[in-house]
């Protein structure tokens, strides 16, 4: 990827964010508007150089602020990688989308990196090689012990839409997504421990819906930052279940309904973040992707999801 790939510009109103920077991509343009990356003046010290040839951006904004950003990058035939949630709200997400839908030939994809995960695309794989039997139970965990997130900006609904559950347990809902199909939302109780925050722990019920892959499938999400740290993906079907603890990040574990448990080794987890971005590569390229790249579309579909947990939410 590194020859692949040059940073032409960095774009963040905190200098000393800037300034931090500067050691990992020491030949960058920093800016502190990304309005400055498109000045008339080719000759201006605030221009990025070759900034009208700039093929991709990541944008990796807090989720509230990103419409005018996506919107001036797409208007200029610039992909983009949009940061995890796609917006804070779902009103943000949709018109996110229909930007998306405006400016069609532009590449587009949301980071949901999960879907890069090796374990987690052997257990598609083997899922819908009908290896598990029949589906029948979803279940994500991504908690720890995390009380600094009080006083973080992600905690801060304002900024970003919510709390833990907004965090992760949006990328559990993609990962539902991925591996077995559409959901609906059944259930979902949150816990509020930090006053006029987001909240600190959810739990969440979903069901798959009849245009699923695999469509009798129940799902449990749970995420947290007041609790013990579990990071855990397990689908369970007829036959079997595949376990995945990222914790344990080169192992999946195959526990069939009858006989003895095995170990598949796996490429780690932390491999997800560069075989996402090179995706991202191929596409911006004209090439087609190896993995299945969140697009604006299932990004605004998990916002959408994370509204009907709101709205029918249960507070504790």
């Amino acid at each position: 990827m590194g020859e692949a790939v040059r940073v032409v510009a960095v774009v963040d109103p905190d200098s000393r964010a800037l300034d931090r920077i500067k050691s990992i991509v020491p030949n960058a343009m920093r800016l502190t508007d990304i309005g400055q990356l498109f000045v008339a003046d080719p000759a201006s010290p605030n221009r990025a150089a070759n900034s009208f040839d700039i093929k991709g951006a990541i944008v990796c904004t807090p989720p509230s602020v990103r419409i005018p950003i996506v919107e001036q990058l797409l208007s200029r035939k610039i992909g983009v990688l949009i940061e995890k949630p796609l917006a804070h709200a779902l009103a943000d997400a949709r018109a996110i989308e229909k930007l998306g839908k405006q400016y069609a030939d532009v590449p587009a994809m949301v980071g949901y990196c999960h879907r890069y995960t090796p374990a987690v695309v052997e257990m598609r794989r083997r899922a819908d090689a009908g290896e598990l039997g029949e589906v029948i139970r979803f279940e994500n965990t991504f908690a720890c012990w995390f009380p600094s997130m009080q006083g973080h900006w992600m905690s801060d609904p304002q900024a970003s839409g919510g709390g833990s559950f907004m965090d992760t347990g949006c990328h559990s809902l993609d990962l539902f997504r991925y591996l077995v199909g559409h959901a609906s939302m059944t259930a979902a109780l949150f816990t509020g421990l930090w006053k006029d925050r987001g909240e600190s722990n959810a739990t969440v019920l979903l069901r798959s819906v009849s245009t699923a892959r695999h469509t009798r499938v129940a799902g449990v999400i749970a995420s947290g930052w007041a609790e013990p740290a579990r990071f855990e993906l397990r689908l369970t079907g007829t036959r079997g279940a595949l376990v995945y603890d990222y914790e344990k990040p080169t192992e999946l574990r195959w526990i069939p309904s009858e006989g003895a448990a095995s170990t598949i080794e796996v490429r780690t987890h932390d491999d997800r973040f560069d075989l996402q971005l090179a995706d991202f590569v191929r596409i911006l390229r004209g090439e087609s992707p190896v993995g299945q790249p969140a697009s604006l579309a299932d990004g605004a579909e998990v916002s959408r999801m994370v509204d009907e947990c709101r709205r029918f939410q249960q507070i504790i």
